[in-house]
């Protein structure tokens, strides 16, 4: 036998309440068994035969839903035992207060079927809700029935018609690593849980690589106070960089981008009793409105700024001192004046952005990563356009040439390859100069052959072959000329001929 309820609200607004992406839509689940004391709290997805997520069941160990408070906890909106009592028989900090997560569950699916396992008087009681849809202002709730042999106190919660669109965001780390830095605060107050999603144990510890807490006051005109405390956690992993709205028991009931541009991954979760009052009068979702809270926005993130800055400069201090000891650090002498302590400073951030985020940077033996170095000193002090032409030239070679070119550094230096090179093309460009001097009839009129053309030539007698590189000015050119063979000769004096 069952009973329907009749949910006394409008419809608009219970299918408000169901709009959530998947990942806070489990959040949400999640909450209302860390409310009833669970300390265990498994999330399962189960896939059709097309590898699409068919039913997800949220199942906990908490003390489960009395048949009694069945009408209050799903026949009604607000009036919650929760309204009245801030924390939960095990202490906890209540996250809900007006019954309106249970039906987040619909941003999953279709149909929604609550089982709780409780301890009556004398044995353990069991009874199911089911919510649909497509109704639903009239969830139907069963009888109370003795529990089957085995079943343990809690709440199953299995959801069935999912929507495929909701659930694309629920595999993979992101949804893990988003759940775990939703209740990364928590946890650091009420550590006595766990939770599991699709097997994977969330780890709220693991991937924090430092906590800082801060607190402020902001006072009205009125002269009136409130108190707000900051926990800004790092992350060593990327993230959303959001700023979590918090009662001061770390339960978080709202979320926004904090907009901050770092390049340390960070989470602000503020917490105050303003903010509990804000969420009891249902006005926290318009935190932006709020002339308290928004200054406590702005504070929050300088504070957060701060840090980051902090963090930077000691992070790139023990890099530095790291390098000093392999003796990879470039700059040998104390920085003279203002400008080489910025050039410094400079070069100890790209250096430690390079070993952050180059994942090949640290690998690099202790020659590479001198060279890399030098380059990057070489670059911030000098002509940084000539580095940067010379980087974009090497980077865009294509991959036999970049070859050719380490085959070439192992057999000689790059020193005597630029040499080579410079001659070359000192070689080239006076040859066309010549061209032009020689068959431009305007300019070759101009043109001497002791006062111009011996000038030039004088210098570049390779022009003539290789065997008259050795000439000199005047008596010694005219010798080396004298000692060659005839061919050489006339080469000469054809070059002559055409001048004169």
């Amino acid at each position: 036998m069952t009973t329907k309820l009749d949910l006394k609200v409008e419809r608009d607004f219970l299918e408000s309440l169901t709009r959530s992406n998947g990942t806070n839509a489990i959040a949400e689940l999640i909450w209302n068994s860390l409310d009833a004391d669970a300390t265990l709290v498994e999330v399962t997805y189960t896939e059709n035969v097309l590898g699409a997520i068919d039913v997800i069941e949220v199942a906990d160990n908490g003390s489960g839903i009395e048949f009694r408070y069945a009408d209050d906890v799903f026949g009604k909106l607000g009036g919650s035992q929760k309204k009245f009592e801030t924390r939960s028989p095990g202490k906890r900090r209540f996250h809900g207060k007006e019954g309106k997560g249970r039906f987040k569950a619909f941003a999953l699916g279709d149909e929604v079927v609550y089982r709780s396992v409780y301890q009556d008087v004398h044995d353990l009681k069991m009874f199911e809700v089911i919510l649909n849809g497509n109704d639903l202002r009239h969830p139907e709730v069963t009888e109370p029935v003795a529990a089957t042999q085995g079943l343990q106190p809690g709440v199953r919660v299995t959801i069935k018609g999912v929507n495929p669109s909701s659930t694309t965001s629920l595999t993979g780390r992101t949804s893990i690593r988003s759940l775990e830095e939703k209740f990364a605060l928590y946890h650091s107050n009420y550590p006595d849980f766990t939770v599991v999603v699709d097997g994977e144990y969330l780890d709220f510890n693991k991937w924090i690589r430092d906590v800082h807490d801060e607190t402020f006051i902001i006072a009205t005109e009125t002269e009136q106070e409130y108190w707000f405390s900051l926990r800004i956690i790092e992350w060593a992993i990327p993230c959303e960089r959001k700023i979590y709205y918090c009662n001061p028991g770390g339960i978080t009931y709202e979320e926004a981008n904090s907009n901050l541009k770092a390049s340390r991954y960070v989470s602000l979760y503020l917490q105050s009793e303003y903010i509990e009052v804000l969420q009891r009068s249902n006005l926290l979702s318009l935190a932006e409105m709020d002339p308290i809270l928004r200054k406590a926005n702005v504070i929050a993130k300088q504070l957060a700024r701060n840090y980051i800055r902090a963090r930077l400069s000691q992070s790139a201090r023990e890099l530095v001192e790291e390098l000093k000891r392999e003796d990879l650090y470039p700059y040998t002498t104390p920085p003279a004046d203002e400008v080489e302590v910025a050039t410094q400073q400079v070069f100890n951030y790209l250096t430690l952005q390079m070993n952050e985020y180059l994942p090949n940077f640290a690998a690099q033996d202790h020659a590479s990563k001198k060279f890399t170095l030098a380059l990057v000193k070489e670059a911030l002090e000098k002509d940084t356009a000539s580095f940067q032409k010379i980087f974009t030239e090497v980077v865009n070679l294509p991959k036999e040439k970049r070859e050719e070119l380490s085959e070439l550094l192992e057999t000689t230096s790059l020193e005597n390859i630029l040499d080579t090179m410079k001659e070359v093309t000192d070689r080239l460009r006076l040859l066309h100069e010549l061209e032009i001097i020689l068959f431009d009839k305007k300019l070759r009129k101009s043109i001497l052959e002791r006062k111009h053309l011996h000038q030039i030539v004088k210098n570049e007698t390779w022009i003539f072959s290789d065997d008259y590189t050795l000439g000199a000015d005047d008596v010694t050119l005219r010798t080396v000329l004298g000692l060659r063979h005839k061919r050489g000769i006339w080469h000469f004096l054809s070059f002559l001929c055409i001048v004169l």
